[in-house]
């Protein structure tokens, strides 16, 4: 059985962060415990993201693009507008204001601290509030505006006056762009047109309020 976790990013991303390191560590003669400890992560941790057994993300490809001195977009194109902000990976958590939610109704904090994957310039940021999405009710969910969208990316659908519409997979199928979402909770496909501005889902994050237990392992 594989346990291997789907990654947003394909296996050429895994080939340049594998080549890349092989590169780095023959240069500057570090080990992989050196560059896990910089990297902020355990060894073993670090090794699994090389043999590609923990998915890549988003978070972990920045911090190794800034180890290996390479911009983020070189190992991905979704990274390209990232800037400068990329690289400030000791400002870990900043305020944001949340300004709507998917059911358009009252949002129920305004202010959520966000981890500094988010900061993508001109995000914008949704509360869940309904069961029409794999996300928790009181999850916030942020989209950026910017970089390129691709087929099976999970979206927000937007109207022209910025609010949300729906959240969903994004499908080509004769010739035609849809989204595939659910609506009170029946699966639905929506059709692009002209009205719909999308946006692409980089993550989530949820109140501290409403955060349970954590999980400290085996007792």
């Amino acid at each position: 059985m594989n346990n291997v976790k789907q990654s947003a990013y394909d296996d050429d991303v895994l080939s340049k962060i594998q080549s890349s390191w092989f590169l780095y560590k023959k240069e500057n003669k570090v080990s992989q415990a050196q560059a896990a400890k910089q990297l902020g992560m355990k060894q073993s941790a670090f090794s699994q993201y090389l043999c590609g057994n923990i998915a890549l993300n988003t978070d972990f490809i920045s911090r190794f693009a800034q180890m290996v001195n390479r911009p983020p977009a070189y190992f991905h194109h979704r990274l390209e507008h990232g800037g400068e902000e990329w690289y400030s990976l000791d400002a870990t958590i900043f305020t944001s204001e949340v300004k709507q939610t998917l059911s358009q109704g009252k949002v129920s904090n305004p202010f959520i601290i966000m981890p500094r994957m988010a900061t993508i310039r001109d995000y914008v940021t949704v509360e869940i509030d309904n069961y029409d999405t794999r996300y928790k009710k009181g999850t916030i969910v942020f989209f950026t505006p910017i970089g390129n969208i691709c087929e099976s990316d999970e979206v927000g659908i937007f109207g022209k006056n910025g609010q949300i519409i729906a959240i969903g997979e994004l499908e080509y199928c004769n010739d035609s762009w849809r989204v595939a979402v659910l609506q009170n909770g029946i699966p639905t496909k929506i059709i692009l047109n002209s009205n719909c501005k999308l946006m692409r889902l980089e993550g989530s994050v949820q109140h501290a309020k409403n955060k349970k237990r954590i999980f400290h392992g085996k007792e």
